[in-house]
């Protein structure tokens, strides 16, 4: 198979995306605080409930157990953005 869908056109492709995932990466970390610090103050102003306990998930997991959840949780979406942007062309 010689056109765009032959095997060398989807290993071009693979190569991308260990760089996608670091890109993810990379913005997960830039906005897990932002984004859980305007979280914890929406629960905050909305139903009174203590910023630690909304990061900590009502304290049932210790400090450092709540940032690599939120973490994970900020990869997701950053990883969905990061395929979207990403430029896809093979090398020529």
């Amino acid at each position: 198979m010689t056109g765009d869908f032959g095997f060398n056109a989807v290993v071009a492709h693979l190569r991308y995306v260990p760089r996608m995932l670091v890109m993810a990466m990379i913005v997960a970390t830039m906005l897990v605080v932002p984004f859980a610090g305007l979280l914890a103050l929406a629960a905050r102003l909305a139903f009174g409930v203590d910023p630690h306990a909304f990061v900590t998930f009502g304290h049932a997991i210790s400090s450092v157990e709540a940032a690599v959840i939120w973490w994970a949780i900020a990869f997701v979406p950053s990883a969905v953005y990061s395929a979207f942007v990403m430029p896809w062309e093979a090398p020529r």
